[in-house]
């Protein structure tokens, strides 16, 4: 089994990087971070990327011992060895040798011997040469169950990496959403700070005295919303060395607006209908559930029946009687009445009498727990059976839902652009009406704070879309991106070969 996931999560990543920052070659970029140098630091610094690999590599090396402790087995022994030391040296050993083959019906080879050695004379006794096979057995079958199940362990947890990387990026930008959004508070908070700064002046021009409670509500306003614009203040720049060192980058910044980007790279929506039905990742996995365990019922056979036959020099027939003997052995095991049988004979080779074995043995109690097992298997049916449908009905719920989601978000798109425009344009206006003294400071300066606010919401809208995106390709298996992905890798290793 070859198995190339790593270099496949490699070219991933390559491809991940390449596809999510080609928006940023055709946006300018005006501050010293940009999205893609900041995303490369987090991902790096992601202890959880870190973690899902490692669990990765793990599973690709339980898989390779799988396939060994399934496949072709060699063994050999020497056995006990026993030296009696005297005034002649006794040796004696059983030494063994096997080879099975659990993909040919267990098909296996033996040969095994006691020797005896005095005096430099070899005795050879028991000597056996043998061959057995399944005739009917679920031992194929089975071991196709443990390699499959190997696999899925590397494929789920290959997913879990593929989808690490995309909830990590999700994570990211959450974090630069909530650096924007406090930028939008420091603002507003200015603003009202300002204006309720204009009210305390008049109130002062007015000649109200300090302790008259106008004054002093007025100033209380005032003074709150210094305080509220402090905390805002220091919670910005709190949490923006706290991303940036996940990012893994020193600050060395003289303010938080110099270290964030001020593009997002723009994506187009992923509609949920891209994806099939079938991939839809809970249903995916309710289904190899169900197969996987009615795979391992239908393995779990009634009867079981193997053969045997070889050939045994100087076989001990009776006590210290020994003859050579070509020998055939049968096994049955009946599951469903705890019923076992075996039967054998040897034929010796001089011509004398045949030499029958067989043996029997009944376990009622067997019966009645085979029947218990069917009524557990019935019931398991069942539970899949609804964990099944369960998925299919929760496909239905976040097709809604995503669809939902995505028409809000482009919404909400078109109406943030729509008053940024307008409130770039009241901004140039008010700033000339304000220049010829038409307007007051405070007229310009709402609508200034009001045109950038909805510039920092259309970058907190972008941010929004590419999390949809992520939020939608989470709910769904892409495996073939990754087949896909190793097609490519493949051709690479030829091409750097060249």
């Amino acid at each position: 089994m070859e198995i190339k996931i790593k270099e496949i999560i490699i070219y991933n990543m390559k491809n991940f990087f390449c596809i999510i920052f080609f928006g940023l070659f055709i946006f300018p970029v005006f501050s010293q971070q940009t999205v893609e140098k900041l995303l490369e630091g987090y991902f790096k610094n992601s202890l959880e990327i870190h973690n899902l690999s490692a669990e990765m590599d793990e599973e690709i090396i339980q898989a390779e011992k799988t396939l060994l402790q399934t496949g072709l087995s060699i063994k050999i022994s020497t056995g006990t060895i026993q030296i009696t030391a005297g005034d002649e040296t006794e040796i004696s050993l059983s030494p063994n040798a096997s080879l099975q083959i659990p993909q040919a019906d267990n098909l296996s080879f033996s040969a095994k011997s006691n020797i005896e050695i005095e005096d430099g004379d070899a005795d050879f006794k028991n000597t056996n040469f043998s061959v057995s096979a399944d005739i009917i057995s679920s031992g194929m079958e089975k071991r196709r169950i443990t390699l499959d199940e190997s696999n899925r362990a590397v494929l789920v947890a290959q997913r879990n990496l593929q989808n690490g990387f995309v909830s990590v990026e999700s994570e990211f930008y959450k974090s630069i959403k909530s650096l924007y959004q406090t930028i939008v508070n420091i603002s507003n908070a200015k603003k009202d700070l300002y204006e309720d700064q204009l009210s305390f002046n008049q109130i002062k021009a007015q000649g109200y005295s300090t302790s008259s409670t106008k004054y002093r509500l007025a100033e209380m306003e005032v003074i709150s919303d210094q305080h509220k614009v402090e905390v805002y203040e220091h919670e910005l720049e709190r949490e923006a060395k706290i991303f940036a060192s996940k990012c893994g980058i020193e600050w060395n910044f003289k303010n938080v607006k110099e270290f964030l980007p001020k593009e997002i790279p723009q994506v187009q929506p992923i509609k949920i209908s891209s994806f099939n039905k079938e991939d839809y990742l809970e249903t995916e996995n309710a289904n190899w559930k169900s197969e996987i365990n009615e795979r391992k019922r239908q393995a779990d056979k009634d009867l079981t029946l193997s053969v045997n036959a070889g050939y045994t020099i100087n076989n001990e027939v009776h006590n210290d009687e020994y003859k050579n003997t070509i020998d055939a052995g049968t096994a049955l095991t009946w599951n469903g009445t705890g019923l076992t049988a075996n039967a054998g004979i040897s034929v010796p080779t001089n011509s004398d009498p045949l030499i029958y074995t067989f043996g029997l043995s009944v376990d009622p109690n067997e019966f009645k727990l085979r029947k218990l097992s069917k009524k557990i298997d019935d019931i398991e049916r069942s539970k899949e059976k609804i964990a099944i449908n369960s998925s299919k009905s929760n496909y239905v719920t976040s097709v809604i839902s995503q669809n939902t989601t995505l028409h809000d978000l482009e919404w909400a798109k078109k109406k943030d652009l729509e008053n940024l425009d307008l409130y770039t344009k009241l901004e140039e206006d008010t700033k000339t009406y304000f220049d010829r003294g038409l307007i007051t400071e405070s007229e310009y300066n709402s609508a200034k704070v009001n045109k950038e606010n909805y510039q920092v919401q259309c970058l907190i809208d972008d941010i929004e879309m590419i999390i949809y995106n992520n939020d939608t390709k989470l709910l769904f298996t892409r495996d073939s991106e990754l087949y896909k992905d190793k097609e490519n890798v493949n051709g690479s290793e030829k091409n750097e070969d060249k």
